[in-house]
């Protein structure tokens, strides 16, 4: 599956994240996959653990990412990635009971 969405300029968790250059936190980032997670995929359980998480890039107000998730078949896995401009910000594995 795969995404487009804008960082809002008055997103609330960019407050008091870096006053002079807010970026989105990484746990805000993994919270916003798993709504996502949520939405598509209701059958999966809770998360156990969050495997391979790289955070490459900040991610700034008003950024245009690509969230691509891909759900493994023979496992409880979600890998995520989020893209600006074909550059990987961050991804990484969420792992379900």
């Amino acid at each position: 599956m795969q995404f487009a969405l804008t960082v809002p300029a008055d997103l609330r968790w960019l407050e008091g994240h870096f006053t002079e250059e807010p970026i989105l936190a990484a746990v805000v980032q993994v919270r916003e996959v798993l709504g996502f997670v949520r939405e598509d995929w209701p059958d999966l359980p809770a998360v156990s653990r969050i495997k391979r998480a790289k955070f490459r890039q900040p991610i700034r107000p008003l950024d245009r990412l690509t969230l691509r998730l891909k759900r493994k078949t023979d496992a409880p896995l979600v890998t995520f990635e989020y893209a600006r401009d074909g550059e990987v910000c961050s991804g990484g594995s969420l792992e379900f009971e």
